[in-house]
């Protein structure tokens, strides 16, 4: 049988993310800025969306709206002087989230 990456010219692996990109993240650019500009790390957002570390690396580099909420959502954080993560705050000062 030939794989159905072969008819449409898509690596296989590109089908698969494309596929987690549109059920895990793609509705959630908004939400991924925001957590940006709450301070997460990517780590976090990662954690937080249900994919691996590798699979959000390779989103990051292929899908342009991914990389303009993280650099949009990071640099409103720091305009705003908000980049500073909550537990920051808690560990180094006795406040914060």
């Amino acid at each position: 049988m030939i794989p159905k990456s072969a008819i449409t010219g898509a690596p296989m692996t590109e089908r698969r993310t494309r596929s987690k990109w549109l059920s895990h993240v793609a509705d959630r650019i908004p939400t991924i800025q925001a957590w940006k500009r709450a301070g997460l790390t990517d780590e976090e957002i990662v954690k937080n969306l249900g994919v691996s570390r590798s699979v959000f690396k390779t989103y990051k580099a292929t899908y342009p709206a991914l990389q303009a909420a993280l650099k949009t959502g990071k640099s409103d954080a720091d305009a705003n002087g908000e980049s500073v993560h909550p537990r920051v705050l808690h560990l180094r000062y006795g406040f914060g989230g």
